[in-house]
């Protein structure tokens, strides 16, 4: 096996994520064949155990440098839009405490890569972000996106 055998299954992991992801959403139907959601049973913590498995026995050793689209495993066990909220409220909205040191701020930051946020944020929506974001925009997006949520679950509390 080779590095290009490598690769092959990091995009099939990661367009396996992708559908998985949107399949939450109403309009999953619309686009995507019943016979096609009947074979995404899986979730994708399984999938990249499977694949991580075959990967790293079949990796060149020069290759395995964490690259900016591995996904750690306490990220990929994120599934749902609950588990990032409370991953969110845990590790991320930390950042925007105004006691927070630059050495703290910088640890958390380096904890995550660009292709973990991008995992996450697909749990919000099935539009991908751009690339060329920073890990800094990123985690604002999760802000304003959380933000928006408390402030609308307060203005609707008292209509009901």
């Amino acid at each position: 096996m080779n590095k290009n055998d490598y690769l092959v299954r990091k995009d099939l992991y990661e367009i396996y994520t992708s559908i998985y992801n949107t399949l939450n959403f109403d309009s999953a139907k619309e686009i995507y064949s019943t016979k096609l959601i009947s074979k995404f049973k899986y979730p994708p913590s399984e999938v990249a155990k499977v694949l991580e498995i075959a990967v790293d026995a079949t990796m060149p050793k020069n290759s395995r440098k964490k690259s900016n689209t591995e996904i750690q495993t306490e990220i990929s066990n994120i599934s749902c839009l609950d588990a990032l909220r409370d991953y969110y409220y845990k590790n991320l909205a930390r950042l925007f405490n105004a006691d927070i040191d630059e050495d703290t701020s910088n640890k958390i930051l380096s904890s995550l890569n660009v292709g973990e946020l991008k995992y996450l944020y697909s749990l919000i929506s099935p539009i991908p972000i751009k690339s060329g974001k920073t890990k800094k925009e990123i985690i604002y997006m999760f802000k304003y996106y959380f933000d928006d949520e408390a402030r609308t679950d307060a203005m609707t509390r008292n209509l009901k």
